[in-house]
């Protein structure tokens, strides 16, 4: 800890030292012939790099808060597994607590997904537009907010919301998203990129 604290060369990690500094113990993640493979949130090994000749990836994700640990490792998975050679596939871990009886088993990840609702009128007075239910629905699929569809007569937009979109909290966030999205069809290529930015 003291080499990654003070060591000139190594002062990109000075900040993340101070989280685990006064544990009794560190956090470190081996492989089964004990080759270290991380010493989290400090630093990974040499051992585990990715290369462009890697074909198998075990991603792994610590830290001190279970669930944001989820959301993080379920966005990461998701994201990666484009690039697989099954694309959209992920194998599965058991995650299972040796030393802590308190501590459910869990199969990871997990893959959060959910639907979330948002009334029509809601919506149009929250963005300041008319749009009309069907243009919303085409609008949430554009910023992954699908299937989408319409329910109670037209009345309620309901949406599903993937493992990626943990920012979509409840139907403010969609009416924000649907609002973003109805702005994007004024703005050439270019214009909407500086416009995200």
């Amino acid at each position: 800890m003291d080499l990654y604290l003070n060591d000139a060369s190594c002062k990109h990690l000075k900040p993340y030292v101070p989280i685990i500094y006064d544990a009794p113990k560190y956090p470190v993640i081996c492989d089964a012939n004990g080759v270290v493979l991380s010493l989290p949130p400090i630093i990974n090994g040499d051992h585990s790099k990715i290369t462009l000749d890697t074909k198998n990836v075990f991603i792994e994700c610590t830290a001190t808060d279970l669930t944001k640990a989820n959301i993080v490792l379920d966005t990461v998975v998701t994201m990666f597994s484009e690039y697989c050679s099954d694309p959209f596939t992920v194998e599965p871990v058991d995650v299972e607590y040796t030393n802590d009886a308190q501590s459910p088993s869990y199969v990871s990840p997990q893959l959060f997904a959910r639907t979330e609702t948002a009334d029509v009128n809601f919506v149009n007075s929250m963005i300041g537009i008319d749009l009309s239910p069907s243009q919303m629905v085409t609008l949430c699929e554009k910023v992954q907010l699908g299937p989408a569809r319409l329910i109670d007569d037209d009345k309620t937009l309901e949406v599903h919301v993937p493992p990626t979109r943990s920012d979509i909290l409840h139907a403010v966030d969609v009416a924000e998203d649907i609002g973003k999205s109805s702005i994007f069809k004024e703005f050439t290529c270019t214009q909407r990129y500086l416009w995200i930015c």
